[in-house]
C-alpha cells in the first residue's frame, strides 16, 4: 500500500460558474465587474472564461494559468474582447479622447506570472471611430477601415520596449518600435515607414547613445513632406529654455512649405537646453539655391548667421506667410553670442532684398519685420529676440515708396525693437 503519491498522479477536475464577481481585470487600475464567469480546474492548469464590465463596456475574458512551467516561464495569460468608445479607452489607459470619437474593436492579450505581467499585444478596429489628428495631419470618417496595433514587452523595473506600433488605413501607413527608460524617457526609435498620402512619406531612425541622460539623436530620411506652416525660418534665436538635448538631421527628397516646393533638402539642427548650437538649412528652389546657417566660429564660439536666397517672395511666402511679396533676392547677415552666455538669445543681423522686389510689397515686408515671425524658428520659437538691427538696401527709385511705407507703419520708432536705415546703391 501506498503512503506518499505524487500530485502529479492525483487526478482531478473541479467546476463552477460565479456571479456578480469582480476584482482586478489585468493592467495596473483596471477592474472587471458585474462578471458572470465559468471556472475549470485540472492538474494541468486553470481556466476561467465569461462575460464582465470593464470600465463599463461589456468584454468577453478568457484567463488561463498553466501549471508545472519553470521560473522563467509566462504560465499567465489573459485575452479581453470588447468594443469601446474613446471615454472608455480613455480609463484603462489609452488616451484617445482628443482624437477620436466612436466604437473601437478591441483585443488585448496580456502575458506574464499571476499579476505580473511582461508583455502585451493590441490590435484595434478603427472602422466604426471617426478619427482627427492634430494639425489636419490626418481624419477619417466612421464607416473607413483602418487598424491598429501594438506589441510591447515590460522589465521587472518597468522599462518598455515596443515592439510594433502600426496603423493602416487608406492612404496611410505607420510602422514603428521603440525602447523607453523606466522613467519614461525616449531610448530609441524606429519608424520603418511614416506614410500620410499627400502629407508624407519618410522613415527615421532616433537614438540617445549615451544613456537617458545623453543627447537624443534623431535622423530622418525620405521621399516627400509637406511641412506646411509647421517651419518658421527666420534669424535663429540663439536662448531658448528647449527641454532635452537634441541632434537632429533631415534628408528629404522634396518638401513643401505653405505650397513652395525645395527639393534635395538638407537640414541639421543641434539644440541644447540653453539654445540653438547650431541649424544648417541647405536646398534647391525655383531659381537657386537656399542656404541658412547658423553655426560657431571655431575661435570665438560667436554663432554666425547667414541665409542666401534667389527669391524673397518665395522664401518669404514659405517661411513667414506673406503671399503678396514676389521677385528679389534675399541676404541675411547676424551673429549671436556664445552659447550659455548671458546676451545668447541677443541677434543682431543685417538683411537686404534686391530691387526686383515690387513697391508694392513694401508695406507688407515692412509688417514682416515688425512681426513675431522673425522671434526664432521653431526649435527654439519660446526664445524671442532681444536685440534686431536691419538695414534696407534699394535702388533710388524705391527709396521714396520705401520712406512712404516706414512712415504709415511707424515702423522706426522706440519700443519696436527694429532700427531701419534705407539706402540707395
Amino acid at each position: 500500500m501506498l503512503r506518499t503519491v505524487p500530485a502529479e498522479d492525483l487526478g482531478f477536475e473541479f467546476s463552477g460558474r460565479f456571479e456578480d464577481v469582480s476584482g482586478p481585470a489585468g493592467p495596473p487600475g483596471v477592474d472587471l465587474s458585474d462578471g458572470v464567469v465559468s471556472i475549470s480546474v485540472t492538474p494541468e492548469g486553470l481556466n476561467a472564461e465569461g462575460d464582465a464590465r470593464i470600465a463599463s463596456a461589456d468584454a468577453h475574458i478568457v484567463w488561463t494559468e498553466t501549471f508545472g512551467l519553470g521560473e522563467a516561464a509566462k504560465p499567465t495569460q489573459v485575452r479581453v474582447t470588447s468594443t469601446m468608445t474613446a471615454r472608455e479607452l480613455d480609463q484603462i489607459g489609452l488616451p484617445l479622447r482628443r482624437f477620436m470619437d466612436g466604437a473601437v474593436g478591441v483585443e488585448a492579450v496580456l502575458n506574464g506570472r499571476g499579476m505580473d505581467f511582461s508583455d502585451v499585444s493590441l490590435d484595434l478596429d478603427l472602422q466604426n471611430a471617426a478619427i482627427a489628428l492634430p494639425a489636419n495631419l490626418w481624419d477619417k470618417a466612421a464607416g473607413e477601415p483602418a487598424t491598429a496595433s501594438l506589441a510591447a514587452n515590460i522589465s521587472s523595473e518597468g522599462a518598455i520596449q515596443l515592439d510594433r506600433l502600426q496603423l493602416n488605413a487608406e492612404g496611410v501607413a505607420l510602422d514603428t518600435s521603440a525602447e523607453m527608460a523606466v522613467d519614461g524617457r525616449l531610448l530609441a526609435a524606429e519608424a520603418s515607414r511614416v506614410f500620410i498620402d499627400g502629407r508624407m512619406d519618410l522613415s527615421a531612425e532616433i537614438s540617445r547613445p549615451d544613456g537617458p541622460e545623453g543627447v537624443l539623436d534623431i535622423a530622418v530620411r525620405g521621399a516627400f513632406l509637406d511641412a506646411r506652416d509647421l517651419f518658421g525660418m527666420a534669424a535663429p534665436s540663439g536662448g531658448g529654455d528647449l527641454a532635452a538635448a537634441v541632434n537632429f538631421e533631415g534628408v528629404l527628397d522634396r518638401v513643401l512649405v505653405r505650397d513652395q516646393s525645395f527639393s534635395n533638402v538638407g537640414l541639421t539642427l543641434n539644440a541644447r537646453p540653453e539654445g540653438v548650437a547650431r541649424f544648417v538649412l541647405e536646398a534647391d528652389a525655383d531659381g537657386g539655391p537656399v542656404i541658412v546657417r547658423f553655426e560657431p566660429e571655431e575661435e570665438t564660439s560667436v554663432r554666425r548667421l547667414s541665409a542666401l536666397g534667389p527669391d524673397a517672395g518665395l522664401l518669404l511666402s514659405a517661411f513667414a506667410g506673406f503671399d503678396n511679396i514676389s521677385g528679389g533676392a534675399l541676404r541675411l547677415n547676424g551673429a549671436a553670442p556664445p552659447l550659455g552666455s548671458r546676451e545668447a538669445s541677443a541677434v543682431r543681423s543685417r538683411w537686404m532684398v534686391s530691387p526686383s522686389t515690387a513697391c508694392r510689397s513694401w508695406p507688407a515686408f515692412l509688417q514682416l519685420a515688425r512681426s513675431k515671425a522673425w522671434e526664432g524658428f521653431s526649435a527654439a520659437r519660446a526664445s524671442a529676440l532681444n536685440d534686431w538691427k536691419a538695414s534696407l538696401s534699394g535702388r533710388m527709385a524705391f527709396s521714396k515708396c520705401v520712406r512712404r511705407a516706414l512712415q504709415a507703419h511707424r515702423l522706426a520708432r522706440p519700443g519696436t525693437g527694429l532700427s531701419i536705415s534705407v539706402t540707395s546703391v
